[in-house]
């Protein structure tokens, strides 16, 4: 898919419609798949309070499906550990120009695990990346 409409009706464009263009427009894209804006702005994040908890239960349901919890105790029982999915209060917001992208589990300082929304998967922001700015 080379863009999507948001919730505000406006047009977004994916980061497969900036790759197919060859080359960076320095824009700070939501979707630039060059590192531009993930180096311009950064990813910021935000911990569960009253101010995000909806946007954080919000994304809580579409990126933790039951689905999930199936699959996990599968691999779970196969190789005999147990994997449970965090619950939303556990869970800070991870922010792309402040637009929700995605959800962080941290304990102790450390990344325990982390979820992109499907668009913002291709832009850099992986585990080195958010260790980077904790």
């Amino acid at each position: 898919m080379k863009y999507y409409i948001n919730e505000d009706g406006n047009t977004v464009f994916t980061s497969q419609y900036h790759r197919a263009k060859n080359s960076c427009c320095h824009s700070n894209c939501l979707h630039c798949p060059y590192g531009t804006t993930l180096k311009n702005l950064g990813v910021k994040i935000h911990s569960y309070d009253e101010t995000n908890k909806q946007e954080i239960e919000k994304l809580y349901d579409q990126l933790y499906h039951i689905k999930d919890n199936f699959t996990a105790s599968l691999i779970g029982d196969a190789f005999g550990k147990t994997a449970s999915q965090p619950d939303a209060s556990e869970l800070s917001l991870l922010t792309l120009k402040d637009i929700p992208c995605g959800l962080i589990e941290i304990k102790n300082k450390e990344i325990r695990s982390f979820k992109l929304l499907e668009h913002f998967g291709d832009q850099g922001i992986n585990e080195t990346y958010l260790n980077s700015i904790l």
